[in-house]
């Protein structure tokens, strides 16, 4: 599982910590990237292949790489 994160750095930086104290473990993220625009259609929802073009491209931030 994966988060992608639009939000500034101090909040980013309290990720992993936050979902360990609220997730159960086979539930939190283990990647997170940050990214500065979400990929959106002309109605506003999230373009969820572009979005995961722009990971494997490295358009996206990566953040963290947590364990398994």
């Amino acid at each position: 599982m994966v988060a992608v994160i639009e939000a500034d750095a101090d909040v980013i930086g309290q990720l992993p910590q936050q979902s360990a104290a609220r997730l159960a473990k086979y539930k939190r993220p283990r990647h997170y990237y940050q990214i500065t625009r979400w990929p959106l259609t002309s109605s506003g929802k999230i373009k969820r292949a572009e979005l995961e073009q722009r990971i494997k491209d490295g358009s996206c931030t990566a953040l963290t790489e947590l364990p398994a």
